[in-house]
C-alpha cells in the first residue's frame, strides 16, 4: 500500500530513528517552551542502557511538562514483587528475571506520564508492545565508554542477562539492537552532557515528533503554498510549478510513514492435553458458535504409553464478547490406532455429531508428523480432498525442533545419549543421588536438579545442556571415581565423554547456538497473536543462523533462498560464532590444532544441517503468511517500523558498491582526507544518491499513471540515473521511463559509452550539439510548457519529472555521507567528538555543497564549506562578490567536465535559506537572471553567505600540476575534480582544523603514461 503522502512514508523514519540537534543559524530551530508546554496524552517512555540517566532525566521532564513520573524499578517491579529488584534477580536468575519483569510490566497501566524503563525492559517483546500501546519510546543513546565509566562509578559490575564469560561491553552492545528495535525517537547524548542538557534534547525531540505533520515543502520562490506539498509530492514533481526548487520552510525534511494493519487471527502449537470433561452447556455454546462462524482446528495425537491413547481436538475462533481470538476444547476421543484413516474419522465424527459444517473450517494445525501432514495418506491430504480452501501451515515450533535435531545428528557428537545417560543413571536411585551430592559440594557446583531430556519436549534440550554444564565438574568427578566401582559400560562411556574436552566444547557451543532457536520457540508458544510475525521471524531466525556461519554482507539485501552458505562462502574458523564461553574454554584447554579443526568442522556441520532442514521444511513462500502481514497489531499501537525504507536502503547500498564501507575514508596528505565516493556501479559519486532515489520515486508514484524522467547531465549523472532506474522491479519499469540528455562534446568518452549503452527498455540517452547549460535550460522549458505537458497527459497518460539534483530525493541521500565521514574520523581517532572540520567540494551545480550544509545544520560540526571551481568560476565569483553575472561569459570545456556549469541550480536553495526563507527575493533574483543574465544580493546577505562558504578557482595548469605533485609524493592519482578542490583548499584553508575532500571519481594507474600529465584524460577510467 502506498501512503497518501510520503510526508507520511519517509518523514517519520529519520524523525523516529535519529534526532541530531540543529546548530543555531539561518535554519531556524523549533524549541519547546516550558511555559507553553501542554500535558501529553500519551506516555513518554525513556529507554536506554543502565547508567543512561533515565530516572534523572524523567524527573526533569515530568517537572517541566507537568506530568507524573513513574520509575519501573521502584514504582512497578518492587511494589509488585514486595522485594527489591536485586533480591528478585538473586532469587530467580537472569533469564527468569526478564520473563517475570515482563509479566509485571504487562499488568501495569498508565497514561500521560513520564516512564523511566529499566535497561532490560526492551528485551521482553510483549512488555514493550504493551507499553507502546500508549507511549512514545525515546532512546537515550549514550556512548558505551561513557556507560562503562558511569557503571564503574556506581560499582555495578554485572547487569541482567550478562552470563559468565560475557564482558560488560559485550552485553551492552548486544542490548543495543533491542533499544533500536523499539525506539520512536533517538536522542544522542554527548560526552559531558548534563541531565539538564539531555532533558532539553528530549524536549526538542518531542516537539519535533509532534510537529511532523506540519513539515511540508515550499518552493524557493514562494513564502507558503496554499496547497501543502509532502515528500511524495516533491519527489514526483521535482520542480515546483513556479519554477522554484522545493525546500522545507524553517525546519528540515524528515522521513515518515505509517502502515495500516489489522488483527484477526492467531495460531499456537497444540500441546495442551485436557484430562477433564467440559460442562455440557459450554460444549453446546461452542458447537453453536462453530456452526455460525469460521473457526480453525488444532489437533495433537497422544504419545503416552498407556493402553488408551487420546486424540486432542481444539478449536480456535473469534469471540465477539471479548473481541479476542480464543482457544476452546472440543473433544478428546480415544484413538488407539493412530493412522491417518482413524484420526480423520475421529475428527469427522467430532464435527458431525455437533452439526458443525466442514465449510466453516478455515485452517487446520497440528505437528508435522507424516500421519498428520504428509502429502499422501495423511489427515490433511484427506481433509483437502473435500475442503481445498483450508489453510495448513503445520507447527513451526516442531519444525524448529526437527531442524535442531538434524544439526545435532550431523555433528556426530552423542549429546542426546549423554543427557539421557546421566539422567537415567541417577533416576530412582536415592543412594546414587546422595553420593553425587558430595561431589557437587566438593566441586562447588550448583545444586540443580538434573533434568530428563525428551525429544518431544521442544524446549528441553537447551535447558538440559545448561544444567549439565553447571555441574560438569561434579559429574566428571563422580563418573571418573565410579568407572571401576560400577564396572558398567554406560558409566565408563559417560566418564570418557565427560573427560573429553571436545565434548565439553561442543556442549558449550550448543548452549550458545541453541539460544535463538529456543527463543523462537518460546515466542511462538506464547498466548499472544503471532501469525502476522511468522514469515518475518522465520527469515530473521534463518539469517541469524546464517550470520553465525557466513559474512553478514552475503546476507543483507539478498533473497533468502539465494544466499550461499556452503563451502567457499563461510567464515574462517576464528570468525565462526561459537559463543564467548566456548572460546574461553578452548583457550584454557590448549587443545591441539587437530582437535580445534575437528571442533570447527563439527560447528559447520551443525549450522549447515540446521539451515538445510529449515530451507526444506519452513513455509517460507506460503502465500497466506505474506497476506497476513496486514494483521500486525503494531498499527493499532501506532508503531512505525520503517521496514520499507530500510529495505530500500539495503537494496541500494548492500550489494551495489565495490567497497564494503560504501564510502571509505582515506588519508591524503597532512591534515587532508579523501572521502571516496566512486565505488558505485557507474564509478561516480552520483551513484550514492541515484541507487536510492529511483526506489523512493517508484514508491511515491500513484498506481494509475506513467512518468517520464528527464535528466540533463554534464557526465556523471546520466549513467548513474540510467543504472538506478534500470534496476527497478519490472512493474515499476513499465510505468517509469528515463531520458538523459547530454552535450556531445562535453563529456568524456567513457561517460558517453556508459550512457549510450543504455538504449533498451525504460532507459535511453541522447546527445546534443551544445553545452550542459543548454541541456538544463531546455528541460526546464519543457516543464514550463503547458501545451507539452497537456499533450503527454492526454495522449500518453504520462507526467514529467526529473532526477537531477534539483529533486529533493536526489539531494537527501548525499547528506548521509558527509555525516558518515565525520563518524569515520571519530572512529579512527583523528578527531574527538565536537572537533570541527572543513569540507572542500569541487562544485558546479552546488548540489553536493548544499548537502554538506544540510549535514552541518543537522549537527555535524562542519566549520566552512569550501567551494572549488575550474575556469568556469561563476560560483566562486558569486561567493566573493555577491554578484551572479552570466553576461559575456561562455562555458569553457575543461579537464573536470562535471563542474563545467554556469547556471547553478541548487544555489537557489542556499539563497532561500540564507535569506530567511524570502521567496519573493529568490523569485526576483531568478527573474533578473533569466531576463538580464545577472543578479546581485545585498551586502548583508553576502556576509551571511560568507559565514558558511569560502570559494576559489584554479586553472587547468594548476589542476594538472597538483595531480603530478600528489602522485610524486604519495603515489596516489587524483582525478581532476579532486585536484581542483585540493588546489583551492591549499590556497585558502587556514589549516587550523582537518580538511575533507569529496573524491567523485577513481583514476586507474594506466591513465598516467608518463611523468607528464599534459595528456591527462578528461574523464574517469
Amino acid at each position: 500500500m502506498i501512503p497518501a503522502s510520503l510526508g507520511q512514508l519517509l518523514a517519520k523514519v529519520s524523525k523516529l530513528r535519529t534526532h541530531l540537534l540543529f546548530a543555531p543559524s539561518y535554519f531556524t530551530t523549533a524549541r519547546l517552551s516550558n511555559q507553553n508546554s501542554k500535558p501529553h496524552e500519551r506516555n513518554i517512555l525513556l529507554m536506554g542502557p543502565p547508567g543512561a540517566g533515565k530516572t534523572c532525566v524523567g524527573r526533569i521532564l515530568g517537572h517541566r511538562l507537568g506530568m507524573p513520573v513513574i520509575d519501573i524499578d521502584d514504582d512497578v517491579l518492587e511494589r509488585t514483587w514486595g522485594m527489591s529488584v536485586a533480591d528478585k534477580l538473586s532469587e530467580i536468575g537472569g533469564d527468569g528475571f526478564i520473563e517475570e519483569e515482563g509479566k509485571a510490566v504487562c499488568r501495569f497501566a498508565a497514561t500521560g506520564s513520564v516512564i523511566s524503563l529499566t535497561g532490560s525492559n526492551p528485551l521482553h517483546s510483549d512488555a514493550m508492545r504493551h507499553l507502546k500501546h500508549s507511549g512514545l519510546a525515546v532512546y537515550l543513546d549514550v556512548d558505551t565508554e561513557d556507560i562503562m565509566q558511569r557503571l564503574s562509578r556506581m560499582k555495578v559490575n554485572r547487569i541482567v542477562g550478562q552470563d559468565a564469560g560475557v564482558s560488560m561491553r559485550e552485553i551492552l552492545h548486544y542490548r543495543k539492537q533491542f533499544y533500536e528495535k523499539w525506539l520512536d525517537a533517538r536522542v544522542l547524548c554527548g560526552t559531558g552532557d548534563s541531565v539538564e542538557d539531555v532533558a532539553d534534547k528530549v524536549l526538542r525531540t518531542l516537539r519535533r515528533y509532534e510537529d511532523s505533520e506540519s513539515e511540508v515543502f515550499v518552493s524557493t520562490r514562494s513564502q507558503m503554498s496554499s496547497d501543502p506539498k509532502f515528500f511524495s509530492d516533491v519527489v514526483i514533481e521535482g520542480l515546483a510549478p513556479d519554477g522554484g526548487l522545493y525546500v522545507i520552510p524553517v525546519k528540515y525534511p524528515v522521513l515518515a510513514g505509517k502502515v495500516p494493519y489489522f488483527t484477526l487471527l492467531s495460531r499456537r502449537p497444540p500441546v495442551l492435553v485436557f484430562t477433564r470433561a467440559i460442562a455440557a452447556e459450554l460444549e453446546d455454546e461452542l458447537a453453536k458458535t462453530c456452526r455460525s462462524q469460521p473457526f480453525s482446528l488444532m489437533c495433537d495425537e497422544s504419545n503416552n504409553r498407556k493402553t488408551e491413547k487420546e486424540f486432542i481436538i481444539l478449536t480456535r475462533l473469534y469471540d465477539e464478547a471479548t473481541l479476542q481470538v480464543s482457544t476452546r476444547f472440543l473433544e478428546m476421543p480415544t484413538c488407539n490406532v493412530g493412522n491417518a484413516e482413524n484420526l480423520y474419522e475421529k475428527l469427522s465424527e467430532a464435527l458431525r455429531k455437533r452439526g458443525i459444517p466442514w465449510d466453516n473450517l478455515i485452517a487446520f494445525n497440528s505437528d508435522n508428523a507424516s500421519v498428520m501432514k504428509g502429502r499422501h495418506n495423511s489427515v490433511i491430504s484427506r481433509l483437502k480432498t473435500s475442503q481445498p480452501h483450508v489453510q495448513d501451515l503445520g507447527c513451526i515450533c516442531h519444525l524448529v525442533q526437527l531442524a535442531t535435531g538434524c544439526g545435532i545428528r550431523a555433528a556426530q557428537v552423542p549429546v542426546e545419549d549423554i543427557l539421557v545417560g546421566i539422567y537415567t543413571h541417577f533416576d530412582r536411585s536415592a543412594k546414587r543421588c546422595e553420593v553425587y551430592k558430595e561431589f557437587v559440594d566438593f566441586t562447588d557446583s550448583d545444586h540443580l536438579k538434573l533434568l530428563r531430556y525428551c525429544s518431544t519436549r521442544w524446549l528441553s534440550l537447551l535447558t538440559c545442556i545448561q544444567r549439565v554444564l553447571n555441574q560438569w565438574d561434579a559429574l566428571q568427578a563422580y563418573f571418573n571415581s565410579h568407572e571401576e566401582v560400577e564396572r558398567s559400560f554406560k558409566v565408563r562411556d559417560l566418564a570418557s565423554h565427560l573427560r573429553d574436552p571436545i565434548v565439553k566444547t561442543y556442549f558449550l557451543f550448543l548452549s550458545a547456538a541453541l539460544k535463538p532457536l529456543s527463543e523462537f520457540n518460546i515466542a511462538f508458544q506464547s498466548e499472544g497473536i503471532q501469525i502476522h510475525r511468522l514469515e518475518e521471524e522465520m527469515c530473521r531466525l534463518m539469517k541469524r543462523i546464517m550470520g553465525y556461519l557466513i559474512p553478514a554482507r552475503a546476507i543483507v539485501a539478498v533473497p533468502l533462498r539465494e544466499v550461499e552458505y556452503g563451502d567457499g562462502h563461510q567464515l574462517a574458523d576464528e570468525d565462526l560464532f561459537i559463543g564467548a564461553d566456548t572460546k574461553a574454554f578452548m583457550r584454557s584447554a590448549e587443545l591441539p590444532v587437530s582437535a580445534e579443526k575437528k571442533i570447527f568442522q563439527t560447528v559447520r556441520s551443525f549450522y549447515e544441517a540446521v539451515l538445510k532442514k529449515m530451507f526444506s521444511s519452513f513455509p517460507l513462500d506460503h502465500p497466506l503468511l505474506r497476506d497476513l502481514k496486514v494483521l500486525d497489531p503494531a498499527a493499532r499501537l501506532n508503531i512505525t517500523p520503517g521496514t520499507e525504507l530500510s529495505t530500500m536502503v539495503c537494496r541500494a547500498y548492500s550489494q551495489n558498491f565495490a567497497d564494503q564501507s560504501v564510502v571509505p575514508l582515506k588519508h591524503l596528505t597532512d591534515h587532508q582526507y579523501l572521502l571516496e565516493l566512486f565505488h558505485g556501479p557507474t564509478a561516480s559519486f552520483k551513484d550514492l544518491a541515484l541507487q536510492l532515489m529511483p526506489q523512493l520515486f517508484a514508491h511515491c508514484l500513484p498506481q494509475m499513471c506513467n512518468y517520464l524522467i528527464l535528466v540533463a547531465t554534464s557526465g556523471d549523472t546520466g549513467s548513474a540515473v540510467l543504472n538506478g532506474f534500470r534496476n527497478l522491479k519490472d512493474s515499476d519499469r513499465e510505468r517509469i521511463g528515463v531520458l538523459v540528455v547530454f552535450p556531445e562534446n562535453g563529456v568524456s568518452e567513457i561517460q558517453k559509452l556508459q550512457m549510450t549503452g543504455f538504449q533498451e527498455g525504460n532507459a535511453k540517452s541522447i546527445s546534443v550539439l551544445s553545452n550542459f547549460d543548454f541541456c538544463q535550460r531546455s528541460i526546464k522549458q519543457m516543464f514550463g510548457d503547458s501545451s507539452l505537458i497537456g499533450h503527454l497527459a492526454v495522449e500518453y497518460s504520462t507526467v514529467l519529472s526529473t532526477a537531477n539534483s534539483i529533486n529533493w530525493a536526489r539531494l537527501l541521500p548525499q547528506v548521509v555521507y558527509h555525516c558518515s565521514a565525520y563518524m569515520d574520523l571519530l572512529r579512527n581517532r583523528t578527531l574527538t567528538f565536537g572537533d570541527p572540520i572543513d569540507v572542500c567540494i569541487s562544485t558546479g551545480n552546488f548540489g553536493n555543497a548544499m548537502s554538506a550544509l544540510y549535514a552541518k545544520q543537522m549537527g555535524i560540526p562542519i566549520r566552512k564549506v569550501i567551494c572549488a571551481s575550474n575556469h568556469n568560476c561563476i560560483i566562486s565569483d558569486f561567493i566573493a562578490s555577491g554578484k551572479y553575472d552570466l553576461r559575456n561569459r561562455k562555458l569553457q570545456v575543461s579537464n573536470s567536465p562535471a563542474i563545467d556549469i554556469l547556471k547553478s541550480s541548487n544555489l537557489e536553495r542556499f539563497i532561500h535559506h540564507a535569506s530567511g526563507g524570502d521567496g519573493s527575493l529568490v523569485r526576483d533574483l531568478c527573474l533578473n537572471l533569466e531576463r538580464e543574465r545577472i543578479f546581485k544580493v545585498s551586502e548583508t546577505l553576502r556576509q551571511k553567505i560568507n559565514l558558511e562558504l569560502q570559494a576559489g578557482w584554479c586553472s587547468e595548469e594548476d589542476c594538472l600540476r597538483a595531480i603530478q605533485e600528489v602522485h610524486t609524493t604519495t603515489g596516489f592519482i587524483m582525478d581532476t575534480h579532486t585536484a581542483v578542490g585540493k588546489v583551492v583548499a591549499d590556497r585558502i584553508h587556514d589549516k587550523t582544523c582537518d580538511m575533507l575532500h569529496c573524491t567523485p571519481r577513481e583514476v586507474c594507474s594506466g591513465c598516467l603514461k608518463s611523468p607528464s600529465v599534459s595528456r591527462y584524460p578528461t574523464g574517469s577510467c
